[in-house]
């Protein structure tokens, strides 16, 4: 298109030059040749209209039936990173005035680079958060190569749409980055010790990862405990000084046929027993000293979430998209109660989790509705909540997490919104809004302090809000509503497919008020901390 538009204008020049002693000649010439060129651009818009559509045909027909879980393709992140790269670079060019800010961490030095200061870059700021998408990004990177891994120690400043007055974080730091998976991250879950890391997704292996400070304590325990002889003779890497995790993982699992969709850990801080459930349509039981699984439970269909009681760890619950939502006794091998969640558009169970300490299970469908069930009373229904837009039905229910007491459950969907729920009444505590959520199974989480919310974003930035705002309720602002998020650039420009918070121990040992683990859909992990 781009050198038929220039062999245009070159004959167009051409023309032009040679008919100058005829000014009218000219202007008619002119005039066929702009219709010529609207007519060849009408031409090629409608051939690009035409092989996108052929294009969206070829994925749908392509894409497996859970094809939702694929949010988007590395070409597309990357063209997409392009022109966002693209717009900042020319609105930094127009705006010579913005400043430009190093941070120093670990002993970096400062490097403060020319400019001028003349406005602040919160009014830009500002300006940007009014934009419909409400999301920028002024990052600064400076590279160090580390022994063993390539770092990029990068600090990456936080876009908000808190007032200046309450603003409570300014730049996260890029502590670690890790890739050992080849796919996209679907699931990752810290133990209930806080001492250990798992993950999983699209390359069906579920890996263990140990914090650095705990790494020799457990390899020393599964060297003397674990079921596999080649698992001490196996190469440890060196970690660096600065690494969160050790760089070498310590075990995974392999048995999965397909996509593993969640992981869960048990209760008990000193049973290191943990579940997974997979789109081969089985949820496995694996314990950290053994190398295969100890036990497996098969379903009908994918099993999209599991969930341990939280009281009792012999039982754990399980949803599917066969619309169906189950209580496993693990000493028993098999289904010791069940239910069918019925009615509405579609029943298909994309989320569930246990809450109010294990008395109800409770089923996320794909037309926006949360039904409960009664332990008690063998899964007996119980009441529904409903996610409406404008009087239609809900969008998919991407996922369920209870509140530590259990009392609260925060329901992320594909309507790009939060939602927290008081679950003595079922009333709606408050809506969060910011994040980018149309199509994934991303899962929303509160830190290990409960007085933040956090959650990954189909345009490669990760959120956290307050849970609860300290502000009087007004005209401007209302408690049942937040849009006053905190967000940052995952630093891959690509999706980021889930994000949690590291415990208050790894965050205070950095010297932070909080640290936050993303993983995105090329299957890294990284590691970040307010700075």
């Amino acid at each position: 298109e781009d050198d038929e538009y220039e062999r245009d204008n070159k004959d167009s020049d051409s023309d032009s030059d040679a008919d100058d002693s005829c000014d009218d000649n000219t202007h008619c010439h002119r005039k066929q040749q702009q219709n010529h060129e609207d007519a060849t651009s009408v031409s090629i818009s409608n051939k690009d209209k035409a092989k996108a559509k052929m294009k969206n045909l070829v994925r749908k027909v392509k894409g497996k039936a859970m094809g939702h879980l694929r949010s988007k393709s590395g070409e597309g992140d990357e063209v997409l990173s392009q022109q966002q790269h693209q717009q900042q670079h020319h609105h930094q060019q127009t705006h010579s005035s913005r400043e430009t800010h190093s941070v120093e961490r670990d002993g970096l030095k400062r490097r403060n680079k020319t400019h001028r200061k003349t406005k602040s870059t919160d009014s830009s700021m500002a300006q940007s958060s009014n934009a419909k998408n409400r999301h920028s990004i002024d990052c600064n990177r400076n590279s160090v190569s580390m022994s063993g891994n390539e770092l990029k120690e990068t600090s990456f400043k936080v876009s908000t749409g808190a007032p200046k007055d309450r603003r409570r974080f300014s730049y996260f730091n890029l502590a670690q980055r890790i890739t050992k998976h080849s796919g996209p991250i679907w699931a990752m879950r810290f133990s209930t010790c806080g001492r250990m890391l798992a993950t999983a997704g699209q390359d069906k292996v579920v890996i263990v990862w140990a914090l650095k400070e705990h790494f020799d304590e457990l390899y020393t325990e599964l060297c003397n405990t674990r079921d596999d002889d080649a698992y001490a003779t196996r190469e440890i890497a060196k970690p660096h000084e600065t690494d969160i995790f050790h760089p070498t993982p310590l075990c995974h699992f392999s048995g999965h046929t397909n996509d593993i969709l969640d992981l869960q850990w048990s209760p008990s801080k000193h049973n290191s027993v943990l579940l997974s459930s997979s789109m081969d349509k089985t949820v496995r039981l694996w314990h950290i000293t053994k190398k295969e699984a100890l036990l497996e439970f098969h379903h009908n269909d994918f099993v999209t979430s599991i969930s341990f009681h939280p009281q009792n760890e012999l039982f754990f619950m399980s949803g599917s998209i066969d619309c169906k939502v189950r209580v496993w006794g693990i000493q028993e091998g098999g289904v010791v109660m069940e239910n069918e969640v019925v009615g509405g558009e579609n029943c298909l169970v994309a989320a569930a989790c246990f809450c109010v300490n294990g008395r109800y299970v409770a089923a996320g469908t794909y037309d926006g509705r949360i039904v409960f069930f009664d332990t008690k009373h063998g899964l007996k229904y119980h009441t529904c909540l409903h996610i409406n837009i404008h009087g239609k039905s809900g969008s998919k229910i991407s996922g369920l997490t209870p509140s530590a007491d259990g009392l609260s459950l925060l329901v992320t969907s594909n309507d790009s919104r939060l939602r927290l729920f008081n679950l003595r009444d079922y009333s709606l505590t408050c809506k969060f809004k910011g994040l980018v959520n149309t199509s994934s199974l991303i899962r929303a989480s509160f830190s290990f302090s409960g007085e933040y919310l956090i959650c990954a974003s189909e345009n490669s930035r990760v959120f956290l809000w307050e849970t609860a705002r300290k502000v009087a309720p007004s005209k401007k602002y209302r408690r049942d509503k937040n849009s006053e998020f905190y967000s940052f650039s995952n630093g891959d420009n690509c999706a980021v497919t889930q994000a949690i918070a590291t415990p208050l121990e790894c965050a205070r040992r950095q010297g932070s008020r909080i640290g936050i683990v993303s993983a995105d859909i090329h299957g890294g992990l990284n590691v970040f901390f307010h700075m």
